[in-house]
């Protein structure tokens, strides 16, 4: 099974003034923790939105100066770290930071991992080189296999799980003092969080939750106007959602697949198709989709759509020779991988997942 983890690791000694902060930003940002307690001078946290496009940790650094790390693997593929301190972004990487679609030289430079800024949070500061090598190597075939490398250099305890994984009962095994942890949400009282929290669910484009949210508000205050011009603000919304144009509905699924909507995105890719059958990168990045979710065949079908209907987007390519590899055509996938770094020769993720793909048929062949 592929990793999807996803922790934050605060360096306290103790986790109380960590449960108030997550607290705190939990009511603003209606989101979940799950809540450790503090190991060898870190506690650890998992939160419940993976793929948000601010992570979570931006706003819990805001709320706790100590040192922040939060680490991320999403799909196996991608490995990627964010380190606050003093309540600020100090350092970001990413393993394959076109994953999701081009990227600037700016932003590449940008995430490619600066660990001499937190160097001394290493026990051996002069594993500083190991950890270096660490973040520029490429052949990875699993990134939870890099994410793993690096929590050991700093020896962090608890950070290969997410919340998705321990509420499903999968990791509690591996996480050391399991018993301990506590689970923190919000938990509206009032009409006015009921309010507050209709609008934060609105501004993600949660109709449904935004709606029973405001509705709760009105029930326990049928005078508060907040809620009633909250209300009808979502019904607006709700009809502005059957737009007309495919683009508008494949940006959609775009920002909803970033967000790790998965549901939402696949919906937005739909409406686009059905709207446009000749848009092929529509098929394409709805095959992404597919792929995640597991559907294989499915995310096939739309990668050879996406090339009929476009023979030089190398994207697709790319993305088919992932298919074919979850499928065990190595050879296929690397074909597709060749055809895409021919079509597109600066595209990193096809050479990277050729690398994978090589070192797989080789150990098939040992």
């Amino acid at each position: 099974m592929v990793a999807f983890f996803d922790s934050i690791l605060i360096r306290i000694a103790n986790a109380d003034s960590v449960k108030k902060a997550l607290e705190q930003v939990a009511k603003e940002e209606d989101c979940k923790f799950l809540l450790g307690p503090a190991i060898n001078g870190w506690v650890s946290i998992f939160p419940n939105e993976i793929g948000r496009k601010e992570p979570i940790s931006e706003k819990i650094a805001k709320f706790v100066p100590n040192d922040v790390l939060h680490l991320m693997v999403y799909d196996d593929d991608i490995f990627y770290y964010y380190f606050y301190r003093g309540g600020q972004l100090i350092d970001r990487y990413n393993s394959c930071p076109d994953y999701f679609g081009e990227v600037s030289d700016d932003e590449k430079q940008k995430c490619q991992g600066h660990p001499e800024r937190f160097q001394d949070l290493l026990p051996n500061p002069k594993s500083i080189s190991e950890l270096q090598k660490l973040l520029v190597a490429k052949r990875f075939i699993l990134e939870s296999q890099r994410m793993t490398q690096f929590v050991k250099l700093l020896d962090l305890q608890n950070p290969l799980s997410s919340y998705d994984y321990l509420q499903s009962g999968a990791d509690e095994a591996e996480i050391e003092d399991w018993e301990q942890f506590v689970h923190i949400e919000s938990k509206p009282g009032s009409a006015e969080d009921y309010n507050h929290r209709g609008e934060v669910r609105l501004a993600k484009d949660d109709f449904e939750g935004a709606l029973a949210d405001f509705n709760k508000a009105i029930g326990l205050d049928p005078g508060l106007v907040a809620a009633s011009e909250n209300r009808r603000r979502v019904e607006l919304a709700r009809s502005d959602r059957n737009k007309t144009l495919a683009d508008t509905w494949h940006q959609w699924g775009r920002i909803k697949k970033r967000e790790g909507d998965l549901d939402h995105a696949l919906a937005g890719y739909n409406r686009a198709i059905e709207l446009n059958p000749n848009f092929a990168v529509a098929y394409s990045n709805r095959g992404m989709v597919k792929k995640v979710k597991g559907d294989l065949d499915g995310a096939l079908f739309d990668f050879n759509k996406a090339i009929e209907l476009k023979p030089d987007l190398a994207a697709a390519y790319n993305s088919r020779g992932m298919a074919k590899q979850a499928k065990g055509d190595l050879e296929g996938a690397l074909e597709d991988y060749n055809k895409a770094i021919n079509l597109k020769p600066d595209l990193e993720a096809a050479r990277i997942n050729r690398d994978k793909a090589q070192q797989l048929r080789e150990n098939r062949n040992c």
